[in-house]
């Protein structure tokens, strides 16, 4: 039983460690095309503000640029864009018409918006650098497990296997 007691509460420290969402993205359109992962917060009504990420985007390195008003969009560096860096991870995942911002490491000042086309979200979506190149493509975002998923998952193995070996040797059971 004291055993039982020891891996609850590590699982409940994983738990309570876990406080930001890890998503995965993908962009590739006719000319540009690229990948990553972003940390977000949950806004608490579906929405998630990217707070930190990072990938490749056409061989460059990209940072995301983080929104100092969020969830209301901001006035990107250079001037080029208005961004908020909001996710909406619903059963269709998709960004906004503000978009997620990066810069593009390598290139000077270059900064990269990732934005659904039109008002609201989309399906399509463009990447827009502010040196003026453009492509319109297909952005994915997906859901990476948190640990503590990947912890409880483990663990309920592990007690179906325990279980199971009891049952098998019932001589153990009295």
């Amino acid at each position: 039983m004291k055993r039982w007691g020891i891996l609850l509460s590590m699982c409940l420290l994983v738990l309570g460690t876990a406080m930001a969402d890890t998503f995965d993205f993908t962009y590739a359109g006719g000319l540009y095309s690229g990948s990553g992962t972003l940390q977000a917060i949950n806004n608490g009504n579906g929405t998630f503000t990217a707070t930190s990420g990072s990938g490749v985007f056409d061989g460059f390195a990209i940072s995301l640029i983080a929104n100092p008003s969020a969830p209301n969009s901001s006035n990107s560096p250079s001037g080029a864009f208005y961004y908020d860096d909001l996710l909406f991870p619903t059963a269709t995942p998709v960004i906004d018409s503000g978009g997620l911002l990066f810069s593009i490491n390598g290139l000077g000042a270059t900064e990269l918006n990732i934005c659904s086309v039109g008002a609201g979200c989309g399906t399509t979506y463009t990447a827009l650098l502010n040196n003026g190149g453009g492509d319109t493509g297909r952005f994915t975002l997906s859901a990476v497990p948190e640990p503590s998923t990947l912890t409880f998952l483990g663990l309920g193995l592990l007690g179906i296997t325990t279980l199971k070996r009891r049952i098998s040797k019932p001589s153990q059971l009295l």
